[in-house]
């Protein structure tokens, strides 16, 4: 976001729709014209275009009001005691499967105090201590130094993601389109290279 109003000062005509969603979106049926997202594995659609970004880490946190209040976890399953964060448009208990060291794996049941799409809401609510909270390493890392959150389980993540942008052929692509696409490759890059 603090890239956003530089580049779309240099564009004054330029219209910019946010839709912030953890489901698989149809970009040609729902007329979405780039796409953010991460992935285990790449997305690969033949009526898409994708261009790889980078690489990011999701990782748990807490603030440490809630630590002191819950005990700091020492294994996966001691997670099932705590209200937990997550990043999910689906109601319900899910799974948080967990890599740890020597490639160790732990799926934890969990049943979401918060969920949401938009990872501002999320990091908010981590910080104000409501739950454990499994984030982006790059949003976190600030506030883990100023000590507004602690790292929790620091052996434990879950898988990497790979972050691509996708969007429809490259035919016909309007410059306003284009003009982004460069744009958020550029900044995400950046972002994530500044670990």
């Amino acid at each position: 976001m603090g890239a956003l109003p530089t580049f779309l000062s240099k564009y004054p005509l330029l219209r910019v729709q946010f839709l912030v969603t953890n489901r698989a979106v149809d970009l040609i049926g729902e007329g979405i014209d780039i796409a953010i997202r991460i992935r285990e594995r790449l997305d690969t659609d033949g009526d898409l275009q994708m261009r790889r970004i980078g690489v990011s880490r999701r990782i748990l946190v807490a603030s440490r009001g809630l630590l002191r209040k819950y005990g700091t976890p020492e294994q996966p399953g001691d997670l099932r005691r705590f209200p937990v964060i997550h990043a999910t448009d689906r109601l319900g208990p899910l799974n948080w499967d967990l890599v740890g060291p020597a490639g160790r794996v732990a799926s934890v049941p969990v049943d979401p105090k918060l969920s949401a799409g938009d990872f501002p809401i999320l990091f908010e609510a981590a910080v104000a201590g409501i739950g454990v909270a499994l984030l982006p390493e790059v949003h976190c890392r600030d506030a883990i130094r100023a000590k507004r959150l602690a790292r929790v389980l620091p052996e434990w993540s879950v898988a990497e993601g790979i972050v691509h942008l996708l969007f429809p052929s490259r035919r016909g692509m309007l410059p306003s389109v284009r003009a982004t696409l460069d744009f958020l490759a550029a900044t995400l890059k950046s972002t994530i290279s500044s670990k």
